[in-house]
């Protein structure tokens, strides 16, 4: 699927009660659903710097 298409087909299945909490009714399901809740809130800039800090490694930082 197309990276552009996926945000609305996310928003449409999410209208259809089709998201992780309902497929997965155990507590992982409902954190992921949660989690994808609140990332759509954030703007791309937050997730992006997120994401970046995320993969930084200060502890191991590899040799070039």
């Amino acid at each position: 699927m197309p990276v552009r298409m996926r945000k609305e087909a996310l928003r449409n299945l999410q209208r259809m009660n089709i998201n992780r909490a309902s497929l997965f009714p155990d507590l992982d399901g409902y954190a992921a659903s949660l989690k994808l809740r609140y990332n759509s809130l954030k703007i791309p800039e937050e997730v992006l710097k997120q994401q970046l800090k995320l993969l930084e490694d200060e502890g191991f930082k590899l040799m070039p």
